[in-house]
């Protein structure tokens, strides 16, 4: 304690300087405090002094604004007389509009004073434009109409405008329409009298004429009276004149072409076509032409309709006001489908009775032997094409699909009746008959042929509609139009099977007729049986010896007769079989052949040499089937193949080398040991104890 005593004073010391300091700052705290205080007292004097002067300047601002509103108005009336006066009626729509448009955030109360103030001359100028705009409209002075028709959207009048001026287009595009020729004297078809005009050119020039207002006046009436909901309106407008025109036109010719009169006689009678003196109507290439002109008239009203649904997809509107909203269900549109009402049925009829005339113009001709399928085909598809092609020009999904399905129907019903009716032979014939041969053969000929044509009118009609409907569009992959086409093409598909199935059916039924001399099954049978089944050889057939097997490896009499005879045979139907049905013909054969030897094979004993016999024979019978057609035979063969390889083993054991291998067996396990069983130097115990 004594050793820090010197410290300690030292720090005694130091505490009381700093609190000498201490009181010191205090002091100078105590004065600052009361400076800022001072000061804060002044500080809110000022303010107080300022908010005060802030107020004034606003009422004197308000002041200054309302003297100058109220030069500004004045200024604006005496322009307004002014401009009247010198019939500068632009400027004095622009000196009101100027008022009517200015300070529009001001107080309702304010606004009200001064449209009190204004409301006479503003009053006074839209009267005038008004009256200005009618009498333009009466002297049908076009350039003043336009003038006039630009001062209503500055003075707030825009419906009462785009309502005078669009009044006026449509009653100068009526004009217009009414100029065109009379459609009462049009009693002939275009391309019967080209020189004239059609009931298609008149109904074209009248679109092509609505199309043209629309186009030429757009800009004018959407800069001027609000924008493009105006397009709207004026669309509407055109519409009614339109449709009207339209209507006229396809009721007169509903009339001169007699399609109740048509209509009434193919529903009676659906196979005949009705006669009509006036217009031939009795010569179907009359009819195709009145057929035609109700395709094209459809089209160009449905290329009109995707014109205005191009113009309207864009446009947003409230939905409230109808006057821009846009008609839904014209007349014009009500008025084809009505007329297509008229094309269905008698295109329908039309086909059928023309499918009628090919085969009684067919019958009449003599028979064209060196063709191997009849030519009806190719006029019938001909007719189809037509009629599925037209039914696509008209633009009208459905349409096309109900043609689709009439075509699918016809094919189905009449045509393969026509098609298929000398395979009714098969069963008759008891002779050796050349002439029903060949129509036999003939018929499945055509068969084939359409079951193939209908495929190229399947991939045709996807390729067209493809084009017709959906090139320029961005039509979903599963729109409702695209799946009902798809529907009709699967349609067509189905049809195709269904002849493909009955051509297969009648083909085995030929050839595997009892009564029928010239069956194939029979001559197989035949010729097999000459050599398996005869007297000499029977069981022993395959039953060979060393010596015996070199001298059938010279000379193979089985194998060399078979195939000169078969050759033969189907050269016969090579002649008149199309390649496709002489293919199927030849699979047929290979078929029985494979089955008539297997079930020969299970009759008789082998040697180990039989067994290489049989091995040589199969390999031989499949060389020569293999150059008759472009199709694989390997897989037909593949049950003798194996079994002539079970029946040449050397022992029962070497079907384990190959049994777990990549190799697929055709045969059964029972089938594999029933096979081996027929090898006379197998043993039994031996065969039945295979682990297989």
């Amino acid at each position: 304690m004594i050793d820090h005593e010197h410290a300690l004073s030292i720090q005694l010391d130091n505490l009381s300087e700093i609190q000498t300091q201490i009181q010191s700052i205090e002091k100078r705290a105590v004065q600052l405090g009361k400076t800022i205080s001072n000061t804060f007292k002044l500080a809110e004097g000022v303010s107080s002094k300022v908010r005060q002067l802030h107020g004034v300047q606003e009422r004197v601002q308000l002041a200054i604004d309302a003297v100058e509103a109220s030069i500004g108005m004045k200024s604006c009336v005496e322009g307004v007389e002014q401009a009247i006066k010198i019939g500068d009626y632009e400027k004095a729509v622009e000196y009101v509009s100027r008022v009517l448009h200015i300070n529009s955030d001001k107080s309702e109360d304010e606004q009200e004073r001064r449209n009190t103030l204004f409301k006479k001359s503003e009053k006074k100028i839209k009267e005038i434009v008004s009256s200005k705009m009618k009498e333009a409209l009466r002297d049908e002075n076009e350039t003043q109409i336009k003038r006039f028709s630009k001062l209503f959207s500055p003075l707030c009048m825009n419906e009462d405008g785009l309502s005078l001026y669009v009044d006026f287009l449509s009653d100068k595009c009526r004009k217009e329409l009414e100029s065109l020729d009379e459609v009462e004297r049009l009693t002939y078809i275009r391309k019967q009298q080209q020189q004239y005009v059609s009931f298609i050119d008149i109904i074209t020039q009248i679109l092509d004429i609505i199309v043209s207002y629309i186009e030429d006046c757009e800009d004018f009436v959407t800069s001027n009276f609000g924008g493009e909901k105006c397009t709207i309106y004026l669309i509407n407008s055109l519409q009614h004149v339109c449709d009207k025109m339209v209507k006229k036109v396809l009721d007169v010719y509903e009339k001169k072409r007699e399609l109740n009169d048509i209509l009434t006689a193919v529903s009676k009678k659906p196979n005949t076509l009705p006669i009509k003196k006036d217009l031939n109507t009795n010569d179907p290439r009359v009819l195709d032409l009145i057929l035609e002109e109700i395709a094209e008239i459809s089209s160009n009203i449905e290329v009109y309709k995707q014109f205005i649904a191009g113009k309207c997809i864009n446009i947003k509107t409230d939905g409230k006001n109808e006057m821009y909203t846009l008609t839904k269900e014209p007349i014009i549109y009500r008025r084809i489908q009505e007329l297509m009402s008229f094309y269905i049925p008698i295109d329908m009829s039309f086909m059928k009775q023309s499918f009628f005339k090919a085969i009684q113009l067919e019958s009449d001709e003599d028979e064209d032997e060196s063709s191997k399928y009849s030519s009806i085909i190719n006029d019938v598809f001909f007719i189809l094409q037509k009629s599925l092609s037209r039914a696509m020009d008209s633009q009208n999904v459905s349409v096309v699909c109900a043609i689709v399905n009439h075509i699918n129907g016809i094919l189905a019903t009449d045509y393969f009746e026509f098609v298929k009716k000398d395979v009714s032979l098969i069963s008759l014939i008891q002779s050796n008959n050349k002439d029903d041969f060949v129509k036999i053969l003939k018929s499945l000929n055509n068969i084939q042929i359409s079951s193939e044509y209908i495929l190229k009118l399947k991939k045709e009609f996807e390729r067209s509609y493809e084009i017709k409907f959906f090139k320029n569009k961005k039509a979903e992959p599963n729109s409702p139009d695209r799946m009902k086409l798809k529907s009709g093409a699967s349609d067509l598909v189905q049809t195709s099977i269904f002849f493909s199935d009955e051509l297969r059916r009648y083909t085995q039924k030929m050839v595997s007729a009892k009564e029928y001399c010239l069956s194939l099954e029979q001559d197989i049978s035949f010729l097999l049986d000459s050599e398996l089944k005869h007297p000499a050889n029977s069981i022993a057939f395959y039953n060979l010896s060393e010596s015996q097997f070199a001298a059938r490896e010279l000379n193979n009499i089985f194998t060399t007769k078979f195939i000169a005879n078969m050759e033969k045979v189907l050269n016969v139907y090579k002649k008149y079989l199309t390649k496709f049905n002489f293919e199927e013909l030849v699979e047929l054969a290979i078929i029985i052949l494979c089955d008539y030897l297997e079930r020969q094979i299970f009759a008789k004993r082998f040697s180990s040499f039989g067994g290489l016999q049989l091995d040589k024979d199969v390999r031989e019978f499949m060389d020569y089937f293999s150059s008759k057609t472009d199709r694989s035979v390997r897989d037909k063969f593949s049950r003798l193949t194996q079994i002539a390889y079970l029946l040449k083993m050397s022992e029962v054991d070497d079907i384990l080398e190959i049994w777990e291998s990549a190799q697929h067996w055709k045969l059964s396990v029972g089938e594999i040991k029933n096979v081996l069983s027929l090898r006379l130097d197998f043993k039994q115990e031996q065969i039945h104890n295979l682990s297989i």
